[in-house]
């Protein structure tokens, strides 16, 4: 696990990095970014290692799904028995960690809108009521995403929020590969 006072986080962080530990990041951040609710991330990674457990299971999670060497640390920290890859591109970068089921949902800034699937790296908001279509240039919205391996492919950073406080940025390390 990475810990970096902001003062000291690496240039390859990319725009957001001075942003690390500011506690109204979320405000602050240049978009279009990636975010990972960091509570309920770690939450899910316990849930599933006691599912596993609870069943006699071993987890293998695919890592096609993140492609990032700061989650497959995670998950193996939290009992996973090593990844699957898709690609030899994946293995290679993440080996160095030694180690669909809907549509997105409009999570902030659009409430009355809900998500209209385009494809799997496109969408659109869709308003019951167009008098409820009140959003501007520079507001920001924000989606949960249930199928993120067409997501964490438009990205190269992973943004790690606890609320609105950016506590780390993480690399999408096997992104193209």
């Amino acid at each position: 696990m990475r810990s970096t006072p902001a003062d000291s986080v690496p240039p390859n962080l990319g725009f957001n990095a001075h942003l690390v530990g500011d506690r109204n990041a979320r405000a602050q951040l240049n978009t279009p970014a990636l975010l990972v609710d960091l509570d309920t991330f770690e939450r899910n990674l316990r849930a599933m290692q006691e599912l596993a457990q609870k069943w006699g299971l071993r987890l293998r999670p695919h890592a096609k799904a993140h492609k990032s060497i700061e989650i497959a640390r995670r998950q193996v920290a939290a009992g996973a028995i090593g990844l699957s890859c898709a690609t030899l591109g994946e293995a290679e970068v993440l080996a160095r960690a030694a180690t669909d089921s809907g549509v997105p949902v409009v999570a902030r800034g659009a409430s009355a809108a809900a998500y209209k699937f385009m494809g799997d790296e496109h969408g659109g908001l869709v308003y019951a009521n167009a008098d409820d279509a009140r959003l501007s240039v520079g507001d920001a919205v924000e989606f949960i995403v249930p199928h993120c391996d067409p997501t964490v492919n438009l990205f190269d950073l992973y943004h790690c929020m606890r609320g609105d406080v950016l506590v780390d940025i993480w690399p999408i390390d096997a992104r193209g590969r």
